[in-house]
């Protein structure tokens, strides 16, 4: 934010302690819910800011900053990479039996594979080729060049519903050549379709339904190459 729009932001939660000042720092209603309707309508589209300013403005911080982070994800804005990716896709739990939680297996996935220039090889911890994991919430992550979960939520645009007679999924996803870079320093951009491009393309689901790893990886099916 500005400098000016700081000063508003730091006007306004000193106007709210001093109208709450008479409440419990944790008290959920009135003080606390203020600043949180404070940072979301002060930082609109900014992850990062409307959770930094519903901390620094104090009182129940943890919690506060976790309800404005929630409410971004039900808007369906996304956690920028450098929230999630020191994770590595894994949290640390205290609950029995469980030590680690992995993000990335804990729940089904549907696994696309996009290979922009049919070249075949070895794709992983490089961009000869994509492995899109997409998660039901519409999360898109592959293994980037570190070895370490890389978000690509951008690239793929997700849409799935449940009929009686099963799930119909659908996804718009852009296709980007080899020399991608995960910096953005090259800009970026997918590739034009153009008559006669042969890209490849594999589908597989990832299942799992109790464990902390994927249990069953299905869809071993050739396709025939449309030209």
């Amino acid at each position: 934010m500005a400098v000016q729009d700081d000063e508003v932001a730091y006007a306004l939660d000193l106007r709210l302690h001093q109208r709450y000042a008479d409440l419990s720092p944790v008290h959920a209603i009135n003080n606390n819910l203020a600043l949180v309707a404070s940072a979301l309508c002060s930082c609109p589209g900014d992850y990062s800011a409307a959770i930094g300013d519903a901390v620094a403005a104090g009182w129940d911080t943890d919690c506060n900053g976790a309800t404005v982070g929630g409410l971004c994800g039900l808007t369906g804005m996304k956690s920028p990479d450098h929230w999630t990716r020191p994770w590595n896709g894994r949290i640390a739990v205290g609950l029995a039996g469980h030590s680690e939680l992995r993000l990335d297996d804990d729940d089904d996935t549907l696994e696309i594979f996009i290979d922009e220039d049919f070249s075949g090889g070895d794709h992983q911890y490089n961009h000869n080729a994509f492995a899109y994991h997409v998660s039901l919430d519409s999360q898109a992550v592959d293994i980037g060049t570190d070895r370490r979960r890389l978000d690509l939520s951008e690239h793929v645009e997700s849409r799935w519903q449940q009929r009686t007679d099963g799930i119909v999924w659908e996804l718009a996803i852009g296709v980007y050549p080899e020399r991608y870079q995960e910096d953005g320093s090259l800009g970026n951009t997918p590739v034009a379709p153009v008559a006669g491009k042969v890209i490849g393309l594999m589908l597989a689901y990832c299942d799992n339904d109790g464990s902390e790893f994927r249990e069953n990886f299905v869809g071993k099916l050739v396709l025939e190459v449309l030209r």
